[in-house]
């Protein structure tokens, strides 16, 4: 099995979505990408005595009719199956349009970083 994260698919994405800084270069020793200003200076020894893995929980509501919704409930998906993200609730609603055959969807998730740890 290989050592390389499935998550390197998602390294272009250069910030959270409140616009901190990710940094991908430990991607495939820890698993998720390392958040805050400025990529992390530490020895491999010093890693992960001055960081930790933190979760932040997100809600979000997806109307699948329209489709820049749609994409960003597919990217959340993949995220979730790329173990990036972790689903925590998902209901399927009908639209109250009858005419609407797409879903409104209620997701709640978490998505996983390293950070440093504050001192």
């Amino acid at each position: 099995m290989s050592s390389v994260s499935r998550l390197r698919k998602f390294s272009q994405q250069a910030t959270d979505p409140t616009g901190q800084n990710l940094y991908w270069g430990r991607i495939d020793q820890d698993g998720v990408p390392f958040r805050g200003r400025e990529a992390p200076a530490f020895r491999e020894e010093e890693f992960e005595h001055n960081t930790a893995k933190v979760a932040d929980a997100r809600v979000g509501v997806f109307h699948l009719a329209k489709e820049d919704e749609r994409e960003a409930y597919r990217v959340l998906l993949e995220k979730v199956a790329n173990n990036w993200y972790g689903l925590g609730h998902l209901e399927r609603a009908k639209d109250p349009d009858p005419d609407q055959p797409y879903p409104i969807i209620y997701v709640e998730w978490y998505e996983f970083y390293n950070e440093q740890l504050k001192k």
